[in-house]
């Protein structure tokens, strides 16, 4: 690969910027925030309740300082997603999700972090979830992308007092 030619190199880079172009045109003009969080189980109907009355504060709140977002997330209808994509559906906030993509096995999950992170999203907003998710964090704060870190109880900040 020493000898690789300016051409193949130009090559490259061109089909890099066309990937490029091709993902930045799928994507709704915006601001991108990157929306993460796993499957939770709640031991009661309150605190269920309590943790979606959270997740749409905190979206409420991000919406505010980004009154052009587009709410990026992975898509599960299953999980904390589910709440997300209910709450920009009622705000009218476009969202796009990235699914995971199941040939890629164990490492499906990093890949789509990466490739949400590509979007260079003003925050991401984290809420509790579990390995994928901590990377997808301290990827995050690597790239000096604020997170709104909502991983203590019941979707709560981890730094808020009790009570």
């Amino acid at each position: 690969s020493a000898m690789m030619t300016s051409a193949l190199v130009e090559g490259r880079d061109f089909l890099r910027a066309r990937a490029e172009a091709k993902r930045r045109a799928a994507v709704p003009e915006g601001t991108p925030v990157v929306f993460a969080g796993g499957r939770t189980r709640h031991a009661t109907e309150d605190d269920a309740l309590t943790f979606g009355n959270n997740v749409w504060a905190t979206l409420d709140k991000v919406r505010d300082r980004v009154p052009d977002m587009v709410l990026i997330h992975g898509g599960d209808t299953k999980g904390v997603d589910r709440l997300a994509s209910s709450w920009a559906e009622r705000r009218g906030i476009p969202q796009v999700t990235f699914s995971l993509d199941m040939r890629l096995g164990a490492r499906a999950g990093f890949k789509r972090n990466e490739r949400m992170l590509s979007l260079d999203p003003r925050y991401v907003v984290a809420f509790p979830g579990n390995g994928v998710l901590e990377r997808l964090v301290i990827e995050a704060k690597a790239r000096r992308i604020t997170v709104v870190d909502r991983r203590g109880p019941l979707g709560t900040s981890p730094k808020a007092p009790p009570g």
